[in-house]
């Protein structure tokens, strides 16, 4: 049976070059982005690599210690899951056979057992056909509904398709003067304000107020690849 390649975040320009090689991924796999979990506590970033006759499977994850759950602080056993997103298993093209994806299910069953793994977790991407190369290895459940966009449409065809009163809204912001931009400023501070205060508004669980650090971290590791948009009315971000 073939053996896994495990990367960590250190072995970037490797874990970089798995991904080059994949049909198609998302920031989430990146290694910037698991080293951005490590760092602010989410456990140890992995990238399995598995390769077969045909091309590559690549399986992110995070590693967590269970002696990290309350009541368990004496275990030695390990959970591995998914960074905070969609980072669910990537393959290069055409899909692989039935053949190399049982092996591929069979071969990190028996690394995860060998590392003491008692659960795993992936987030499939919505947007990257995931589902059959794990379908077998355990139970594939729906969770809720994403909302995305085809940038590679026109803006007008994408406003097209935004609900009646999406559109609406557009037309009222645009009559009152507001205006949308890239902050070269980065002015995160006030960003997090803002974000922190839509959170409060929504009651959103604590989990989900991400701190100055954090984003300071995640404009650190990725650099030109991390956007501020900013919405003004006159003076005022909004």
């Amino acid at each position: 049976m073939p053996e896994l390649e495990v990367l960590t975040t250190a072995d970037k320009d490797r874990w970089l070059a798995v991904l080059s090689s994949v049909e198609r991924f998302d920031f989430y796999d990146l290694p910037q982005y698991h080293e951005l979990a490590e760092r602010t506590g989410g456990g140890r970033g992995r990238l399995l690599v598995y390769q077969h006759q045909g091309g590559t499977i690549a399986l992110p994850l995070m590693f967590r210690s269970c002696a990290a759950i309350e009541g368990l602080e004496g275990e030695t056993s390990w959970d591995a899951g998914s960074v905070y997103g969609y980072a669910g298993p990537l393959s290069t093209s055409p899909l692989p056979s039935a053949t190399d994806i049982a092996d591929f299910q069979s071969t990190v069953r028996t690394l995860l057992e060998s590392l003491g793994v008692v659960a795993l977790f992936s987030s499939l991407n919505p947007l990257i056909p995931q589902a059959q190369l794990i379908a077998g290895l355990g139970e594939i459940a729906a969770n809720g509904t994403t909302v995305s966009i085809d940038l590679m449409l026109s803006p007008e065809e994408q406003l097209a398709q935004y609900r009646l009163n999406h559109r609406r809204g557009i037309r009222r912001l645009r009559a009152l003067g507001v205006a949308c931009d890239i902050d070269d400023t980065r002015d995160l501070g006030q960003f997090v304000d803002i974000y922190h205060e839509t959170m409060s508004r929504v009651g959103a669980a604590s989990q989900y107020f991400f701190d100055h650090k954090y984003f300071a971290l995640l404009e650190d590791l990725l650099g030109s690849q991390v956007k501020l948009f900013r919405c003004t009315l006159g003076d005022e971000t909004i």
